[in-house]
């Protein structure tokens, strides 16, 4: 619920920010996440590789700037314990800042940062707190309205988590996501 909240009022502001719709894209992803470790209570427990999938609203016209664009983001991930079979599953709503470092026309290399609140479930509880991104990602513009873009992300809670009495529960994940992006 404290993730739905949170997603209208990121919503709310970067929409507030300008009235005009240029300079405005939309995107929808999916992708997977890393085979690894999770941190559980100072032991590392195995997780399997699983599934991740979004969305996110971003602005690109702050005073000429097109290299830099800030907006909202809102993904979900899901893995499995190797040992127990127990699912997790990830909620992330991210404020993004993506600068693009290479703009050669239709392509574009880009570094992003986030920051937001992590949402982190298993085995029927739930924590959250503050977490943050950290992305690499390459875009291609199909059309002047249509592109596509893939990306290598680090998303982490900054806080452990405790869930079902156990503590020290330290949510991270490593992705790859490839995605559409349409410009309005």
């Amino acid at each position: 619920m404290r993730i739905a909240v949170i997603s209208a009022l990121c919503i709310a502001s970067v929409t507030a920010t300008q009235a005009a719709a240029q300079d405005w894209s939309a995107e929808v992803y999916g992708g997977g996440t890393f085979e690894g470790d999770l941190a559980v209570g100072g032991a590392d427990e195995k997780v399997d590789s699983g599934t991740t999938y979004g969305g996110g609203l971003y602005y690109s016209g702050l005073g000429g700037m097109d290299a830099l664009e800030l907006g909202f983001d809102l993904s979900r991930t899901n893995a499995d314990y190797k040992t127990s079979g127990e699912d997790l599953q990830s909620t992330a709503a991210m404020a993004i800042a993506r600068y693009s470092f290479v703009n050669s026309g239709p392509l574009k290399a880009y570094g992003a940062l986030g920051l937001g609140w992590v949402e982190t479930a298993s085995a029927g509880d739930e924590d959250s707190g503050l977490g943050g991104r950290a992305a690499l990602g390459i875009s291609y513009d199909v059309s002047e309205t249509i592109g596509v873009f893939g990306e290598v992300r680090h998303t982490r809670a900054f806080d452990s988590s405790t869930l079902n009495g156990v503590s020290g529960i330290e949510n991270r994940n490593n992705a790859v996501v490839v995605g559409l992006s349409t410009q309005f």
